[in-house]
């Protein structure tokens, strides 16, 4: 019910489970998406998330079904999720160095921006709260303005 949840759910997976490192085992979701390119999957991404994603990949042709996501920061997961059969792993954010390392290793990775790929989590966060406390007022903003 976190934000991997959340974020599996806008993307559409199906048969999602939990994937990780040694340390985190449980931290970040796997699922199945059908009749998908890492491409095509990387243009749905922009369309549910961000227009600004940005896809590394070494071949945008390739076929994805399996999809690992955790959003915010993940890029010390890329492998794990290679390792976890993922065909394309969605983060918000990986550094520079990260992306390139992924993408010389044929792992594709998109990335949706951190806001983006946590902001999913919070109308079913406000709707946790009104089901717990129905006397509070709950309000969920979303998008944010850099123009302060």
């Amino acid at each position: 019910g976190g934000v991997n949840d959340a974020l599996a759910e806008v993307l559409e997976l199906s048969d999602v489970v939990p994937f990780g490192d040694a340390e985190c085992p449980t931290m970040g979701r796997i699922g199945t998406v059908e009749g998908f390119t890492v491409g095509s999957f990387y243009e749905k991404v922009k369309e549910k998330l961000s227009p600004s994603a940005v896809c590394f990949t070494a071949d945008g042709d390739q076929p994805c079904r399996r999809v690992a996501l955790l959003g915010g920061a993940g890029k010390d997961f890329i492998y794990a999720a290679r390792d976890a059969g993922a065909d394309v792993f969605v983060t918000g954010e990986a550094s520079y160095n990260a992306l390139l390392d992924a993408a010389e290793n044929s792992v594709s990775v998109i990335t949706a921006g951190h806001y983006e790929t946590e902001d999913s989590v919070c109308k079913k966060l406000g709707e946790a709260v009104k089901e717990l406390a129905p006397d509070v007022y709950v309000e969920v903003l979303s998008g944010f303005n850099n123009s302060i």
